[in-house]
């Protein structure tokens, strides 16, 4: 237990860039101690689990740009686009 408390300690100090790092990384080793075992006898494999990034930057949201960015992508091929 010692162990995990100062590897939290240790977490904390990194800049939020490697924290990021770190928790894939530990989603990582979750994904692999969850597959099947072969000495278990189970024969059955567990679920695949499913990587998305939906939610970690929702602290750097802006609502008051999203109305901005409706019809942005459109806007900006239209005017690379255009025909002058």
């Amino acid at each position: 237990m010692a162990e995990r408390a100062e590897l939290i300690k240790e977490i904390d100090k990194l800049p939020e860039k490697y924290v990021a790092r770190v928790f894939d990384f530990v989603e990582y080793l979750r994904q692999e101690t969850q597959k099947e075992d072969p000495h278990s006898g189970s024969g059955s494999p567990a679920k695949p689990v499913k990587h998305s990034a939906f939610g970690r930057l929702k602290a750097y949201a802006n609502p008051s740009l999203m109305q901005e960015e409706e019809g942005a992508w459109e806007k900006a091929a239209a005017e690379k686009y255009a025909l002058h």
